[in-house]
């Protein structure tokens, strides 16, 4: 019961000494104060207003003034949902952190407090609450806190965030009527949700299963062979074998016309990727070969 105490008070210790290890800054604002400063203009009553102006009749004031109150209620809701953003992945992280370093304490509290201890028993059960925190921490860190992934998630959220946010501002650089608030609502949406767990997490998926498919490609055009199907190929072919059997004699004129380089000879294997293989290398050197056998026996065509 002693032990049991003992590890109580130094979790609270451990987590609440490490509060001010978050990593961020104290904001010039609270969560709510910050709010409090664009309240009036997230809230369903200036949505309405807007509604109320575009009720009225087509001029050129009322359209300037649509115009200002879309940018008005987005730039608001914009900056309520950073506000809200904020707070989340300074909670997200300082917790994980937090939580870390306190369980990290309370091991070590622990370990030091079984080195002290005279009796066995006690030893035995300090060591055991020491391995059992930091077994804790690793169950949490891995399955809570995406352990040391945490980083990329806030990363993707934040790129997932900036793509949205470009939309936006391309959005309000526009007249009302290219950008209604009904489409800047729907992009604010999904503004919000790409600062989510799951958000960031469907993305890194869906750029994970596009990279995939990407390289398969590759790997398909890389090994997957192409054969000729021109008329250089059916030309070249045809005199090769004609009638599907090899003629030696053209065989030897086909071999005199590869191209080769440095004086070597031109080998069987040498002959049929240029007769056979269908890319722009194999057409090209088809044509030269072609017209080699044309100055060598009348007979090909």
């Amino acid at each position: 019961m002693r032990a049991a105490t003992l590890l109580l008070s130094l979790i609270t210790v451990g987590l609440c000494g490490c509060q001010s290890l978050e990593g961020y800054p104290r904001p010039l604002e609270s969560r709510e104060e910050a709010l409090s400063l664009v309240r009036d203009d997230i809230q369903p009553a200036a949505v309405n207003a807007y509604a109320s102006i575009a009720a009225e009749a087509q001029s050129g004031s009322r359209d300037q003034r649509l115009t200002a109150k879309r940018d008005q209620i987005v730039r608001a809701r914009l900056y309520a949902i950073d506000v809200n953003y904020d707070d989340f992945v300074r909670g997200l992280t300082g917790q994980q952190k937090t939580f870390a370093i306190g369980a990290d304490l309370v091991s070590a509290g622990l370990t030091g407090a079984a080195t002290l201890a005279k009796s066995a028993t006690t030893k035995t059960h300090l060591t055991t609450y020491a391995s059992a925190a930091l077994g804790v921490r690793s169950t949490v860190d891995k399955e809570l806190f995406y352990s040391k992934t945490l980083p990329a998630v806030v990363t993707q959220m934040d790129a997932s965030r900036k793509t949205v946010l470009a939309k936006i501002t391309e959005g309000l650089a526009q007249s009302n009527a290219a950008y209604p608030l009904t489409a800047a609502l729907a992009d604010l949406q999904d503004y919000y949700t790409a600062g989510t767990l799951n958000g960031a997490l469907n993305q890194i998926s869906k750029d994970a299963g596009v990279k995939n498919a990407a390289a398969q490609q590759r790997i398909v055009n890389a090994t997957t062979v192409k054969y000729a199907t021109d008329s250089g190929h059916k030309s070249l072919f045809g005199y090769w074998a004609p009638n599907g059997v090899i003629n030696k004699d053209h065989e030897t004129i086909l071999l005199a016309c590869v191209p080769v380089q440095n004086g070597a000879t031109a080998t069987i294997d040498d002959l049929d990727r240029i007769i056979n293989d269908g890319t722009p290398e194999a057409a090209q050197q088809r044509a030269i070969v072609a017209a080699c056998v044309k100055t060598r026996d009348a007979s090909f065509s």
